[in-house]
């Protein structure tokens, strides 16, 4: 599908080859034995990659294979999981990241998948840590920063509830407007009272400790100060101080102990860190203070995580020693994300997903055990019966879908076919779509008997099938669909359609689901859909300048501001004077700032780009707003 799903750039998985190649593996992913791991369910369960971990049977299977490998720690990032399906406002709007949410709440609320990783530590005798983010408490809808919203994928999906309800204290940017993502004041003490009882009702599931890290997935920052309140960032060192003490006396309370995630290079040592799936050069979290070190003098942490960034296991390790120096007691654990492993007087941690080397003992000792050994045969081996594929369970099914997706067999198809009929479980149907679009002209009779059922989630997988194909031979099925009664299906459609039809047919289907379609995530695709050097027809750029107006008035759905502005943009001259006659529409302040954003500061659909610092001050200082801000919407 043109442009992939969004998540597929976020979660990274290896393949069975280089697994293969990594059970041989020598030198230090050999030599170096880690004694932690970091799991972060989320990401295994969209592949069911590294480790299995769709049902209880399948964590504890796993979690006893890591003990078996020297792991006497585990960093179980499915606590944030936890916290989230509890706190968090979900956005149905973004169609596929939120039905990912709602396979994620069946594997905690049904399958139990965190409480039974809790339990089988317990009895291994291995620490369980949660994983939390101090700055990653989602966003509103309007934030158009994040990767997928100006790549039409809706808005961002989930929002900390607290957030919600405390829109004064989430940080405003300099015209009291735009809200920053994943931040909020901590100055109110009832604030840090309720996200603190949060936080401590989960640990007493039985967690051993809380691990906090500073980065956040949720992307608002465009230029360094942007948030900035004088001399500080967004946040006050000192109110970020306050939270970590109550939280580390919360906790030391309940026997509980409290670490904090570094960033070894120097501009993100005392900061927020970058995140993974960004530039190594970009903290989208702003100017925030981390006096860690005081934390450390204070008592107030009881270890360090020193992250291994890609190129900076030096200065990882150096800074680890450093620590290590100056603050004997405190334990200091090396975090490699990725291979190779450090060599270290520190505790050495992997993150289970990235390690290829770890994968590859993992699934050595994966194929003796009984309830990963379906699953493990799977990921290296093609399977070659359907009957084979339907005896197995869920994650043992990804993993065989994955290695069919290059081997197209006719065989496999009815399973295939049953497989996005009836499968009750989101990542199964996802991958048969994925795989069946994969095999090209084997896969239109199949197709042909999918998008007509009468089911709206059947069609929905054949369209993302069909999606994957060649782009001439798409259109067959994706056309009819942008009338599809079911606005997800028509989403599909849209975004499928892009570079598969003539100009001046994208034009007029551009043009009537932005004038006529009752959907926001679908009229945001439609946006998505106009490319640059594309021949705009008048009727296309009244629409967007129609659209670009009226979302305005629509404050719940104002993120669409991206993808229309961004279209109207490409419009070239016409497009760009129509915008700057926006700036000059004080009276109304939402179009305003829209506008500006647009012209000034870019976002391209699929990672985050800051402009110049000066430039972006420049501009700011050029058109002030001299409206008063507007009261803040929930």
């Amino acid at each position: 599908m043109e442009d992939s799903f969004l998540i597929v750039r976020l979660i990274h998985w290896a393949t069975p080859a280089l697994l293969a190649g990594a059970v041989g593996m020598t030198g230090l992913a050999e030599t170096v034995t880690p004694s932690a791991l970091y799991v972060s369910p989320a990401g295994h369960n969209w592949r069911a990659d590294g480790m299995p971990l769709h049902k209880a049977s399948e964590v504890e299977a796993s979690l006893r294979i890591a003990a078996k490998l020297g792991i006497q720690r585990v960093y179980w990032r499915g606590f944030q999981e936890t916290y989230l399906l509890k706190h968090a406002y979900f956005r149905k709007e973004n169609f596929l990241l939120s039905s990912y949410w709602d396979w994620l709440r069946e594997l905690d609320g049904k399958r139990g998948i965190h409480q039974a990783a809790v339990k089988t530590s317990a009895e291994l005798g291995m620490e369980i840590w949660g994983v939390w983010g101090l700055f990653d408490l989602g966003s509103d809808p309007r934030e158009d920063a994040y990767c997928g919203s100006a790549a039409g994928f809706g808005p961002l999906v989930f929002e900390d509830t607290i957030r919600i309800d405390h829109p004064e204290a989430v940080p405003k940017d300099r015209h009291g407007i735009r809200t920053q993502c994943g931040t909020i004041r901590l100055i109110d003490p009832s604030i840090r009272r309720a996200l603190i009882d949060r936080l401590t009702a989960i640990m007493d599931q039985g967690y051993d400790g809380l691990l906090l890290y500073t980065y956040s997935e949720n992307l608002s920052l465009w230029f360094l100060g942007e948030f900035d309140l004088g001399s500080e960032g967004p946040l006050s060192g000192s109110e970020v101080t306050m939270f970590v003490r109550e939280l580390r006396t919360a906790l030391k309370a309940k026997n509980k102990r409290l670490a904090l995630q570094i960033d070894p290079r120097t501009s993100f040592r005392d900061g927020p860190s970058p995140w993974l799936g960004l530039s190594p050069d970009v903290n989208n979290v702003g100017r925030i203070p981390i006096a860690w070190k005081d934390w450390l003098r204070d008592g107030l942490l009881d270890e360090i995580v020193v992250a291994v960034p890609e190129g900076s296991m030096d200065k990882a390790v150096k800074l680890a020693e450093e620590i290590m120096r100056d603050f004997p007691k405190i334990p200091v654990v090396l975090l490699a994300r990725h291979d190779p492993i450090p060599t270290s007087d520190a505790r050495i941690a992997v993150d289970a997903r990235r390690s290829i080397s770890f994968q590859a003992r993992f699934l050595e000792k994966a194929q003796s055990l009984k309830p990963l050994r379906d699953w493990a045969k799977n990921r290296t081996t093609p399977i070659k019966d359907s009957e084979s594929l339907e005896k197995v369970d869920s994650a043992a099914t990804v993993a065989a879908l994955l290695t069919l997706k290059t081997k197209p067999q006719a065989s496999m198809i009815p399973a295939l076919l049953r497989a996005i009929r009836s499968h009750p479980e989101f990542p199964v149907r996802q991958q048969a779509a994925e795989t069946l679009g994969s095999w090209g002209i084997a896969a239109t009779e199949a197709l042909d008997s999918l998008v007509t059922d009468k089911d709206a989630s059947v069609r929905r997988v054949a369209l993302q099938a069909a999606a994957d194909l060649p782009p001439p031979s798409r259109t067959r099925w994706l056309k009819p669909a942008l009338h599809d009664d079911d606005p997800y299906n028509r989403w599909i459609a849209v975004r499928g359609l892009l570079g598969t039809l003539q100009v001046s047919e994208s034009t007029r289907i551009i043009s009537e689901m932005l004038e006529h379609d009752p959907h926001p995530t679908v009229r945001s695709a439609a946006a998505w859909m106009v490319r640059p050097g594309m021949e705009m027809s008048p009727e296309l750029f009244n629409a967007l300048k129609n659209r670009f107006v009226s979302l305005h008035d629509d404050p719940a759905w104002r993120w669409e501001f991206r993808t229309v502005g961004d279209a109207l943009l490409r419009a070239g001259k016409e497009g760009r004077d129509f915008l700057l006659t926006c700036l000059s529409k004080r009276k109304f302040p939402k179009l305003y700032d829209s506008a500006w954003r647009v012209l000034f500061i870019p976002q391209n659909g699929v990672g985050l780009e800051l402009v110049d610092t000066s430039q972006a001050t420049k501009s700011y200082l050029a058109y002030p707003s001299k409206e008063p801000p507007p009261k803040p919407t929930p």
